[in-house]
């Protein structure tokens, strides 16, 4: 599947396959501008961060079982979202600093580092590869 947002006409987050077939819509209300996404592909969730209501949300590859992660100015302007266990990466796109949020409580938000000119964030690392076939 390929998961991406969409702020045009319709703020939304779809899926697809991975040719652009079965295109589906699995947020569109409550939604403004989705940018930044990432997926937990062991739990199957999609987060995504909307930069208009300065939120970061969740919701399960079905769209169900939303909830919002955390809200509030002290996550304006973020850019750039990667999961790996219990936090998610971001980057401050004001300050560029590298911000870590548990995605569990939303309330323990940690500045990193500081980096010049950041504006996208990836985790490497073996578990969050998945096998080929």
């Amino acid at each position: 599947k390929l998961f991406f947002t969409d702020y045009g006409n319709a703020a939304k987050v779809e899926r697809c396959d991975m040719d652009g077939m079965n295109r589906t819509w699995i947020v569109d209300s409550k939604i403004e501008q989705p940018t930044a996404l990432a997926l937990d592909l062991i739990n199957k969730y999609v987060y995504w961060v909307d930069i208009y209501l300065d939120s970061v949300e969740v919701v399960d590859y079905q769209g169900r079982k939303r909830h919002t992660v955390i809200k509030g100015r002290q996550i304006r302007h973020l850019c750039g979202l990667a999961v790996f266990e219990n936090y998610l990466y971001t980057v401050n796109s004001d300050n560029l600093n590298i911000l870590r949020i548990n995605r569990y409580n939303g309330t323990d938000v940690q500045s990193l580092a500081r980096l010049d000119n950041a504006k996208e964030i990836r985790v490497y690392q073996k578990r969050t590869q998945t096998a080929g076939k």
